[in-house]
């Protein structure tokens, strides 16, 4: 059992050697310095089991749990939240840059907010050679009004309560894709959200693939039964899901 401060943060890995020294360098940076570290290589091929045992290695506060094979992201944040019971969790990804100020800002506005459930900020979001700033809706109603077409948060700038993750009962292992969407549209109606108007993060943008695309259609759907919101759920969900392909369509053509 990992030594519990105030606020553990969770990575699962997949074949990210090239990435993963940028990623943990800026936790290492943080100005709030009582945190753990959960890296979860999951079945990687290339060198970032070594890189990440080598960190394990140097800092007290960071631990490395290994899947042997290749379990999916939901397992993999499972596993690691089932290795901590510190208060508060937070994410990040491999591949993205959390600037300093980042777990204190968040860690202060959950402790002044307590009916905050799942806190985000904005980013900075790379697409190749481009930058955009782009700051995710800030209040709860208006995330509850959009939450049908688009995903309300930057997954790896999530912090959220343990009583939030632990209430929902993790995420959801038959998810191979859109993981942190089905979990906010699960949650969205009993629990509340919030998404700080600050730019904490440098966010590497991904293209969408068909299988991300459907299985984003496929989320929408299930929980448009779940919410009881079937025909207004769903239908925004084929809407996104067209759009989604018309978007794909274009920048094939370019």
């Amino acid at each position: 059992m990992v030594l519990s401060p105030t606020v553990t943060i969770i990575m699962p890995v997949f074949n990210e050697g090239g990435n993963l020294s940028i990623a943990v360098n800026s936790i290492i940076l943080q100005s709030l310095k009582s945190w753990n570290l959960i890296i979860v290589d999951d079945g990687s091929t290339d060198n970032t089991r070594e890189l990440a045992y080598a960190y394990s290695e140097k800092y007290h506060n960071i631990k490395l749990l290994v899947n042997k094979d290749n379990r999916g992201l939901s397992y993999s944040l499972n596993k690691a939240i089932s290795q901590t019971d510190s208060e508060y969790i937070a994410r990040m990804d491999a591949d993205d840059i959390a600037m300093t100020g980042r777990l204190k800002s968040q860690l202060r506005f959950l402790k002044d907010h307590p009916e905050i459930d799942v806190l985000g900020t904005g980013a900075e979001v790379l697409t190749g050679h481009n930058k955009t700033i782009i700051l995710k809706p800030e209040n709860h109603n208006n995330i509850l009004k959009s939450i049908e077409k688009t995903n309300p948060f930057f997954h790896s700038s999530i912090m959220m309560r343990r009583s939030f993750i632990e209430s929902i009962g993790g995420y959801d292992n038959q998810c191979i894709r859109a993981q942190d969407y089905d979990l906010w549209l699960r949650g969205v109606d009993n629990f509340r959200y919030h998404n700080l108007q600050e730019v904490l993060m440098v966010y590497l943008s991904k293209n969408q693939s068909f299988k991300s695309i459907h299985y984003g259609l496929k989320v929408r759907v299930i929980n448009s039964f779940r919410r009881h919101r079937v025909i207004i759920g769903s239908s925004k969900g084929v809407l996104v899901f067209i759009y989604g392909l018309w978007v794909k369509a274009l920048r094939a053509l370019k």
